[in-house]
């Protein structure tokens, strides 16, 4: 009995251990993904996210304002940074979005390749670190709106998924003028990546 006892003992001692250090855990993984986890309860919580901003008047300004991505279901605007080489996507990312290098251009037949940060640490430079935090919450039949040399395209999302990070099929080119958003999850980690595309359609 007293050695069935003391094995119980151990297992509560190395129990509560366990637990003390995935709470330390949560709390650090929590603590440093603060923004992008206060970003999604503030959208959760909003009962119209989307009337923050006025399409029509969001797209008037983007007319004058090259180089924006405006999703208006998340009330989302964002520059973008066009034809950055995947070495080079730090410093872009810090101010909005990235266009990668080698996909299509809005207008042109083909893949247009964007990317942002869903979190980042909250001590690093940059206005757009949990960007597309709630990118997770548009639907099919949503609407994105890229502005680029003087004229907004729009185009209307088709299909959401989740990959791998090494599933580099997403950077195909295509037949049609497509749009694709890409950013990691789940939000505070990189082990896979969120995929929106949208096809072009005319305005």
């Amino acid at each position: 009995m007293h050695h069935r006892h003391k094995f119980w003992q151990n297992v509560l001692e190395g129990v509560k251990i366990v637990l003390v250090f995935a709470g330390i855990f949560i709390i650090t993984f929590l603590t440093i993904n603060f923004p992008a986890y206060w970003s999604k309860a503030r959208y959760l919580l909003a009962k119209h996210p989307a009337n923050i901003i006025t399409t029509n008047s969001m797209l008037d300004n983007m007319a004058r304002d090259d180089n924006h991505l405006f999703i208006p279901k998340l009330a989302l605007v964002a520059p973008i940074s066009w034809n950055i080489v995947e070495n080079e996507i730090d410093k872009p990312l810090e101010k909005g979005l990235a266009h990668y290098a080698g996909t299509a251009l809005p207008g042109q037949i083909g893949n247009v390749f964007v990317f942002g940060h869903s979190s980042n640490y909250w001590w690093n430079k940059g206005l757009y670190k949990e960007i597309f935090a709630n990118l997770d919450q548009v639907q099919v039949g949503d609407k994105i709106y890229i502005s680029y040399q003087n004229k907004v395209y729009t185009y209307v999302i088709n299909n959401k998924k989740v990959i791998y990070p090494n599933d580099i099929s997403v950077l195909a080119q295509t037949p049609t003028k497509t749009l694709t958003l890409m950013t990691c999850v789940p939000v505070g980690t990189s082990l896979k990546r969120l995929v929106v595309t949208a096809n072009q359609v005319e305005n």
